[in-house]
């Protein structure tokens, strides 16, 4: 092969082409065309500081209202309160599929940095636990709280045979699945159940206790007024204060 053909020769080109001006030129048209070829970086993920959410369950023929004065407690808090608010509360769904929708709720609401405390008024607890004891969790949860839970059972559900309200009879194939089978799922949880005496929903009242786990009984008359008892606001207000990792300021501690 010819040489003259394989060599570069810079004596070939104008002295106007080699003027510094014109290479200056070249090289930066050159950098602008590189750069539009390089694909760019990804982008790099914001994060927040964690939250530790505390996600409040309604229970049977009940609403998100019922946690009005609940609410009102925790206002001014470094933790951060979300009211879910199940698509049926009749009794017509059965619970497994409320704590799907409650798995789908935590996950729309919480980041994996985050912590969480269930707090479940009635029924509301046992969506809770069976999102707990069936659902794959997405977020760390520190603490699970129950109103009033027939966790037992309670004779009451023997009135009605809607999906949800023969699931909380005592013996129920799901009960007997929640107490038994999948009940050490709760492990590593800070189970608190809250109950009264005086309750006539939960029959035998003692039924709202969880088997080995912690439990607090107030006096207060009645079930429904479980969730507007300051005694039970004020003790539910502090059990959320000791399991949060958040300061007073809402940030971690060093």
């Amino acid at each position: 092969m010819n040489e003259s053909l394989c060599a570069f020769r810079f004596d070939h080109f104008p002295p106007s082409v080699l003027s510094p001006g014109v290479i200056l030129r070249s090289l930066l048209l050159l950098s602008v065309l590189i750069s539009a070829c390089t694909p760019a970086p990804e982008p790099v993920p914001l994060t927040r500081p964690p939250v530790h959410h505390v996600i409040a369950i309604p229970g049977l023929f009940d609403s998100s209202a019922r946690f009005k004065q609940f609410e009102r407690t925790l206002s001014g808090q470094p933790q951060r309160l979300h009211l879910f608010e199940p698509s049926d509360t009749s009794g017509a769904t059965p619970i497994p599929r409320l704590g799907q929708e409650l798995a789908r709720f935590l996950e729309e609401k919480c980041a994996p940095q985050d912590t969480v405390s269930l707090v479940g008024f009635s029924m509301g607890g046992l969506i809770a636990r069976s999102y707990l004891q069936n659902e794959p969790r997405a977020v760390p949860v520190r603490q699970l709280i129950t109103i009033g839970t027939p966790n037992e059972g309670t004779i009451a559900a023997l009135l009605s045979a809607k999906p949800a309200i023969a699931q909380m009879r005592a013996g129920s194939d799901f009960l007997t699945d929640l107490n038994g089978r999948t009940y050490s799922r709760l492990d590593g949880i800070d189970c608190l159940a809250i109950w009264t005496q005086n309750d006539l929903v939960v029959l035998p009242a003692r039924n709202a206790l969880l088997r080995g786990k912690r439990q607090v009984e107030v006096n207060v008359p009645g079930h429904r007024n479980l969730m507007s008892s300051p005694q039970t606001l004020t003790l539910i207000q502090e059990e959320i204060s000791k399991a949060s990792p958040l300061r007073a300021d809402g940030l971690l501690p060093r």
